[in-house]
């Protein structure tokens, strides 16, 4: 047969049409081999080469062990773990042999290799606390004829896990994480196994993640505020810090299953590490930051969220020499630690300025343009954002006495 919904024309633009049944004329998919078809459009008829081969079923104990195409007899591929002569009807060696599709079905039915049974386990949530009561499943295989004993098997040890004889597997936490539980059905005439089922078992957090940082120095609002922008123009980034509970109880997967969530994608992401990056547009805001233990998309746990005032186009300052940078470009500036002006006042920058103030006493004196001078430190032209550190100009007024004592 063809599949008519698969096929499209491309043209020589990188532009293509599908192709529809009524489009394609010249089908023989009555021998096998290669042939050409004739696919025509808009008055113009095109050759497409195409393959038609024999379909070659498989069958074991009534269940499909896949489904082959070939052009001949030697090309058959009798599937992993099955013996070459057994098979009904013979699985032939020449390729003058096929001549139409076939079915082969295998004739010993007491060996049976690894996924010609089912093992099938109880379909419903496994999840459970360290030191709760254990989860038990039930677990059948089909067919229900087959002499069978279970093993089972964990992927770690956040779990114990257990068959009882009775139809169940018994699973009991020990760590908190994500585990497979392997459910393995052995042939009990010649200890070959049939089949295979897997599980993963969820062990939960008895309490919530928690994020590190605390917000209590931050400012009178006691909200964290971070810019996007290092003091070198680059894109900044933070880490935020995630404490698990006792490390005792964490095992496999757990700390591999956290998962970042960001309230605003757009203007703040956090990676999977809990790295916070500048998103695709500009502003200002409050963005939740919350850290969530998902297995399979399933929510577990999620800690409380951490709400930061990102500034896209805030410069990130810790330094005098970064501060005045950021001023004299006038953009949003926000402090990551207290700045103190240079020691040697050689090194610090100001401009000077006549008092905006009334300078009417000056001009009498004829001193206005002495004495009516001020001397700016740093001028702000745009939002800063302190977060609770300071700015402290001391060594710039230090020592400014004369020796009289006169300011």
């Amino acid at each position: 047969t063809v599949n008519y919904a698969t096929l499209k024309l491309k043209g020589s633009d990188n532009k293509s049409v599908n192709v529809t049944k009524d489009m394609v004329s010249d089908v023989d998919t009555n021998s096998v081999g290669v042939k050409q078809l004739t696919v025509t459009y808009k008055g113009v008829a095109h050759k497409v080469e195409y393959t038609v081969k024999y379909e070659v079923k498989f069958m074991a104990n009534g269940t499909s062990l896949g489904t082959q195409y070939v052009l001949a007899a030697d090309e058959i591929e009798v599937p992993n773990g099955y013996e070459m002569d057994e098979w009904e009807p013979a699985i032939p060696v020449s390729p003058q042999t096929i001549s139409d599709n076939m079915t082969f079905v295998y004739k010993d039915g007491s060996s049976l290799p690894v996924g010609t049974m089912t093992v099938t386990l109880e379909d419903k949530e496994c999840s459970l606390y360290v030191g709760a009561e254990p989860v038990t499943f039930s677990v059948s295989v089909s067919p229900a004829t087959a002499k069978v004993k279970y093993e089972v098997t964990s992927s770690n040890d956040n779990v114990q896990s257990v068959y009882n004889n009775s139809g169940f597997v018994i699973v009991n936490a020990t760590k908190i994480g994500v585990s497979e539980v392997t459910v393995k059905a052995i042939n009990v005439d010649n200890e070959e196994d049939y089949a295979i089922a897997k599980k993963t078992v969820v062990v939960m957090p008895a309490t919530k993640p928690t994020v590190v940082q605390s917000a209590n120095t931050y400012g009178i609002e006691k909200t964290f505020t971070f810019g996007g922008v290092n003091a070198d123009g680059s894109n900044s980034s933070y880490q935020l810090s995630l404490a698990l509970g006792d490390e005792s109880k964490i095992g496999a997967g757990y700390r591999e299953n956290i998962t970042w969530v960001s309230s605003d994608e757009e203007l703040a992401t956090i990676n999977s590490n809990g790295v916070i990056t500048r998103g695709t547009k500009n502003g200002v805001g409050i963005v939740e930051f919350t850290a969530k233990f998902m297995v399979n998309g399933v929510e577990y746990a999620a800690a409380q969220p951490y709400a930061i005032r990102y500034v896209s186009e805030g410069v990130n300052v810790s330094n005098y020499d970064e501060v005045y940078a950021a001023t004299k470009a006038e953009k949003p500036i926000v402090l990551t630690a207290d700045i103190a002006f240079p020691t040697n006042k050689a090194d610090i920058k100001y401009e000077t300025i006549h008092t905006t103030y009334d300078d009417e006493y000056y001009v009498n004196k004829g001193t206005a343009e002495t004495e009516a001078e001020i001397m700016i430190l740093l001028q702000f032209k745009n939002d800063l954002y302190g977060n609770g550190y300071v700015i402290n100009a001391h060594n710039a007024t230090a020592g400014l006495l004369d020796p009289t004592g006169a300011p």
